[in-house]
């Protein structure tokens, strides 16, 4: 079988970095963080990809804090869509997998029920637009594509939720988290995993190219209980954890409006790949105890 050369963008990213884990012998990895390609500049991004010339592009790029978002707009809209924009237009007329990561935050929350894949979009944060007009601009310009709407990521590693709370427990005795917010979190190490399985199907099948929802499983969860759950699994290991408090949404001090329910329906991944992530309790528990 002839390897295949698969360009991973934003190398220092927590998801890249869980790409990197996937490496095997059936491709030859790239990795470029943004300083090596900036996929705002045109000419840069066509260039180096041209150069690389491979057949699959995973983009891990991304203006994901949703508070900085509504302070930086010009730079969110910058990365979010017209990166994307730059990325397609430098592989329009060719055959590559573009696989592309979006977010819960293209959906309004307002949903009882957890989200599908083709319910109406209406975001209502500057990253959630942004990433929607990434989102729209692929599927509406490009024809091989896998887009994978995610939410709250998380592994043993960088910058993300369960080891914020972690560390906050280190420095605090209370602490208060928002108690109306539902989705699911998605485990970056086994999403990853996913993603190379998704890809061989796909390079096989084009029948299987669109946009899916991915999260781990389970019930839905406010973060006021997935923090929780979190501190509970620590105080079980003989670990000191501050006492919780509950806020609302609303009262919270917070630049960008967030979706009350944002979680996702996994029917459509199920059914295309016959495939079902692990619940979202199992894998918070695997994370935390490489961790501790």
């Amino acid at each position: 079988m002839t390897v295949k050369k698969i360009l991973i963008l934003g190398e220092n990213s927590q998801l890249s970095k869980c790409l990197s884990n996937c490496k095997n012998k059936d491709y030859l990895f790239f990795f470029l963080n943004r300083k090596k390609l900036d996929i705002t500049n045109f000419k840069k991004t066509n260039k180096i990809i041209n150069k690389i010339n491979p057949q699959i592009i995973i983009n891990c790029i991304a203006f994901t804090d949703v508070d900085g978002a509504e302070k930086n707009k010009l730079l969110a809209k910058k990365t979010n869509y017209f990166g994307i924009k730059n990325i397609i237009k430098s592989i329009i007329n060719s055959n590559i997998l573009f696989v592309h990561f979006s977010t819960d935050y293209v959906y309004d929350g307002r949903k009882n029920l957890s989200y599908k894949e083709d319910d109406d979009t209406n975001p209502l944060s500057t990253y959630g637009k942004t990433k929607l007009s990434g989102d729209l601009f692929i599927t509406k310009n490009y024809n091989f594509y896998l887009i994978f709407r995610i939410s709250w990521l998380y592994n043993n590693y960088n910058n993300n939720f369960l080891l914020n709370f972690i560390n906050l427990s280190k420095k605090n005795s209370k602490l208060t988290v928002i108690s109306d917010n539902y989705g699911r979190p998605t485990n970056a190490n086994n999403l990853s995993k996913f993603v190379f399985f998704a890809i061989k199907k796909t390079l096989n099948n084009k029948n299987l190219i669109g946009i899916y929802n991915y999260t781990d499983t389970g019930k839905k969860v406010s973060w006021y209980h997935l923090v929780n759950f979190i501190y509970t699994q620590m105080k079980i290991k003989g670990i000191k954890v501050p006492i919780l408090n509950k806020t609302k949404q609303h009262l919270y001090n917070s630049r960008a409006i967030r979706p009350i329910n944002s979680s996702l329906n996994l029917k459509k991944i199920n059914y295309k790949f016959k495939f079902m992530p692990n619940s979202w309790k199992n894998n918070i528990l695997t994370e935390i105890n490489k961790v501790l």
